[in-house]
């Protein structure tokens, strides 16, 4: 019995060993937390910052929705474009604060219907009420084109 013991017990520690080397941490273990000015030019995605997010304001242009996102615990904004037509469209989003573009996301390829793509991430200075200078412009096109979508863009509605 005693001889046997120290046998399961090397079997059994090489099969953890094993199990520990082959297997892969879940998605929330990957994620990088940020918060604030630390999620800057970050993806929402990747941080885990889209996993409470709302959204603030939504148009829809062309073909397409148009959303402003927000999440509260990141205290950040980003821009999320759908792509509603028939067809494999190129999607433009752009995340502006005033007049300037903070960040756009232009894709060479297109996307299905209903996929969707988003721009990188910015410290929304506070988080609430946001802040009226923040705004989502983007479309879907049958053309691509690499610059950053002044218009149309959401208007922003105001949380009381």
């Amino acid at each position: 019995m005693y001889k046997v013991l120290p046998k399961l017990f090397g079997i059994l520690l090489f099969v953890l060993i094993v199990l520990g080397f082959f297997s892969q941490p879940s998605k929330h273990v990957l994620a990088t937390p940020c918060s604030g000015t630390g999620c800057n030019g970050t993806d929402p995605h990747e941080t885990g910052c889209d996993g409470n997010a709302s959204t603030v304001s939504t148009v829809y242009p062309a073909n397409a929705k148009l959303e402003l996102r927000r999440s509260v615990n990141c205290i950040t904004l980003w821009t999320r474009i759908t792509n509603l037509a028939s067809g494999n469209r190129y999607p433009r989003a752009t995340l502006r604060k005033y007049y300037a573009t903070k960040t756009y996301r232009n894709t060479t390829y297109t996307i299905a219907p209903n996929a969707f793509i988003w721009t990188k991430q910015y410290y929304n200075n506070g988080g609430m009420p946001i802040d009226s200078d923040w705004y989502s412009c983007g479309l879907v096109a049958s053309t691509y084109s690499p610059t950053a979508v002044t218009d149309p863009c959401t208007p922003v509605e105001l949380y009381p």
